[in-house]
């Protein structure tokens, strides 16, 4: 003989279980805050170089852009400007690294602006005409 089936009472019976959320694995929170440090990084450079650019950093020099001379002798304070600009009193004639040496053979070279540090940069001024 065989037994009925058990009885269900609809009112008793229990819903199905939603999945329980599992947390992310370690790897992927660790790649997660490396890729969030990399995009921080990488957004502050291009903030940083903006930044010389705008301002005329002497390291943005290349041939043929002038350049405002002002401050003394043992510490001149150059940026880069418009060639059209009656401040602009000097023409970059040679952009280079180095200690100033190689300017001397340049023709037309009155002066020269040296800066170490994070970049070693030579401008060779001659004047702007």
């Amino acid at each position: 003989m065989t037994t009925p089936p058990a009885y269900q009472d609809p009112a008793y019976s229990v819903p199905p279980q939603a999945p329980v959320p599992q947390p992310p694995k370690k790897g992927a929170r660790a790649l997660k805050k490396l890729l969030i440090r990399l995009g921080i990084g990488l957004i502050a450079l291009v903030i940083w170089m903006i930044y010389d650019e705008v301002t005329g950093d002497p390291s943005t020099a290349n041939a043929g852009d002038c350049v405002q001379v002002s401050g003394t002798d043992d510490n001149p304070d150059v940026h880069v400007i418009d060639c059209k600009d009656p401040k602009a009193a000097y023409k970059v004639l040679r952009e280079d690294t180095g200690n100033g040496d190689q300017c001397k053979s340049v023709p037309g070279v009155v002066a020269w602006y040296t800066e170490t540090g994070r970049a070693d940069v030579v401008l060779c001024l001659g004047k702007n005409q």
